[in-house]
């Protein structure tokens, strides 16, 4: 059960993890970053987008008992050839074949917040998109919700197996494989969560992290707009 003023780091788990909140009225996301797209294995090969970063959002949590945490994939961590997508709430897309180990990567998977078997959204940050090579099918879409496969219209006629490389949500788009661009960042969304700072594509390399402040107090709103005035 989480007291007033614990700080946890949540670190990818492959499972949701569930926090006794009984105790706690608020809590501060003091850092919360989605997961990168893979990158593929292949000549001429393309990275993943990076995951959206949250910092400083506070959420009023003093109806809730429970505290539900995913955090998301890296899936360079799947599949040598990085054509599997990353664990997550909703997981990131498959890369595309392309055969003779020149998969597209997947992208990564969501990390997220919700209370109570899933009836309120906290906050999500969102995957970057896996990344493709010259002879690959497009990387999957990085989640929250990644669709897989690679870009409709590619011209790769091995390229079935999904629709758009695009995650649902604010996830990445994965690479278009006849482009060699990288994978797309992940963006962020707030749900009753609010204030502090949004970044799109600014996680760090590998798996999603959230770190949280717990409080038994409701904390004030963190604000999102400051100015300053100077005097004489």
């Amino acid at each position: 059960m989480a007291q007033n003023g614990d700080v946890i780091t949540y670190t990818f788990s492959g499972s949701k993890e569930s926090e006794d909140i009984s105790d706690i009225n608020s809590i501060e996301i003091q850092s919360m970053e989605g997961a990168v797209g893979g990158e593929s294995y292949a000549p001429n090969q393309t990275q993943g987008g990076s995951g959206g970063v949250i910092n400083n959002a506070v959420a009023d949590v003093s109806s809730y008992s429970t505290l539900e945490i995913w955090v998301g994939e890296d899936p360079q961590s799947v599949s040598q050839n990085g054509s599997g997508g990353g664990w997550g709430r909703s997981n990131g897309g498959n890369g595309g074949p392309g055969g003779l180990g020149d998969e597209g990567a997947g992208g990564g998977g969501s990390t997220e917040l919700w209370t109570n078997s899933n009836s309120v959204f906290i906050a999500a940050a969102d995957a970057g998109g896996g990344g493709a090579s010259t002879n690959s099918a497009g990387g999957g879409g990085g989640a929250r919700g990644g669709a897989g496969g690679a870009k409709e219209g590619s011209g790769f006629t091995d390229a079935g197996g999904g629709n758009d490389a695009e995650g649902n949500g604010l996830g990445g788009d994965g690479a278009d494989a006849t482009t060699g661009n990288f994978g797309e960042d992940g963006a962020q969304e707030l749900g009753i969560a609010s204030g502090g700072t949004t970044t799109t594509g600014g996680s760090s390399d590998g798996d999603g992290e959230i770190k949280i402040e717990f409080l038994a107090s409701l904390a004030p709103e963190a604000p999102t707009n400051l100015t300053a005035t100077l005097s004489d």
